[in-house]
This record gives structure tokens, C-alpha cells and sequence, in this order.
């Protein structure tokens, strides 16, 4: 009977799945006798009764554990975004001339859009600050060790220059034409 039973199939069925399963079975096992037997589910419950019994209290561990889970992801995901929240300020003051320069790009920027070199250093540090992101996942490039991405400045980013232009910008004392030669010529490691 179990042999034919996939347990990794089991295991990834959808939440809503198992608590529909869960709630039948609890009906099953904690209906008065008296309905049991108008549905005549009696002889079922005295052949297999310790099947039923055994798979809710299977069920129930997965579905309270999964409850857990949930919340505890919940509760991460509410701290991180908090945590992120309070710091993106003094992250955005702590930015090197080059990288406001970049920012300062952005903002000039039509479109709110650069190319920039993926695997560069500057790139990969607003990155994973979420200060850029790229507008797309693939590209079509004929320079595979200096690929360059569209990236686009985030939002919380614009508003937050849009509010402190000024005192943000106050220590870069380029011109256009300067700032977009360090565009063009961003350090990137060669491949051999």
C-alpha cells in the first residue's frame, strides 16, 4: 500500500492541502458517534481508526510547524525591512565621491537608466545596498568579460536626493563631462 506512495511528492503539496486533509480527518475522529453512523462511516473508523488517528496526528505536527514557519518568515522579513528602513539614510551619507558620482549620473539621467559594467566593484557595492538594480536578468553584449547592465536607481533613492540635493551632492565639484568619463572608465578585472 505505501510502496506506491511518492513522500517527497507528499511533503511539497500546497499548505491549503494539508489543513483540508487535517480538518477531515479531525471531523472523522471527533463527530458524535451519532453522525459518524448516519454517514456510515463507523465500520471505515473501527477497520481504520488507527490509520485516521495516526495520519491527523501526522497532519497536525506539519501544519502547526508550518504555522510556525510562516510566522517566524513573517517576523524576519518585518525586522529586515525595519532594520533596512532605519539604516538606508547614514548608508546613502557613507558612499565614497565615486559612488555619489554615479548616484549624481542617475539623477541627471532622462530616463533614470545607465548602462553600467556588471562585474564592476562600485556597481556590485550599490547593488547589494539596494541603492541600483538591474532592469534586466540577460542582455546581448560583444564583450562577455565587461558586460554592461541597464541598472535604474531605486526610488527611496530618488526621493531622498530629491529632498537633500544640495548637502548630498556638496562634495562632488565636477562637471558633466567629468562625471561621465568615470563612467566610461569604470575598473574592470580582464579574463585570460
Amino acid at each position: 500500500m505505501f510502496d506506491k506512495i511518492n513522500l517527497k511528492e507528499v511533503f511539497s503539496l500546497p499548505f491549503r492541502i494539508y489543513f483540508s486533509v487535517l480538518v477531515g480527518l479531525g471531523l472523522l475522529l471527533f463527530l458524535p458517534s451519532g453522525i459518524i453512523g448516519k454517514l456510515y462511516l463507523d465500520e471505515f473508523l473501527n477497520k481504520y481508526g488507527i490509520y485516521v488517528g495516526f495520519a491527523f496526528i501526522i497532519l497536525f505536527s506539519i501544519v502547526v510547524f508550518s504555522i510556525i514557519g510562516k510566522i517566524f518568515i513573517l517576523i524576519k522579513n518585518k525586522y529586515s525591512n525595519y532594520k533596512f528602513n532605519r539604516n538606508k539614510d547614514k548608508v546613502l551619507e557613507g558612499l565614497n565621491p565615486n559612488e555619489k558620482a554615479i548616484l549624481y549620473l542617475f539623477y541627471k539621467s532622462e530616463t533614470n537608466t545607465l548602462y553600467l559594467p556588471y562585474n564592476d566593484g562600485l556597481v556590485a557595492k550599490l547593488r547589494s545596498f539596494f541603492i541600483i538594480t538591474p532592469t534586466t536578468n540577460s542582455i546581448i553584449t560583444g564583450n562577455l568579460n565587461n558586460p554592461r547592465f541597464p541598472f535604474m536607481m531605486q526610488p527611496w533613492v530618488h526621493g531622498y536626493i530629491d529632498k537633500n540635493y544640495n548637502e548630498y551632492f556638496k562634495g562632488i565639484d565636477l562637471n558633466e563631462e567629468e562625471l561621465y568619463g568615470i563612467l566610461q572608465n569604470f575598473s574592470t578585472s580582464e579574463l585570460y
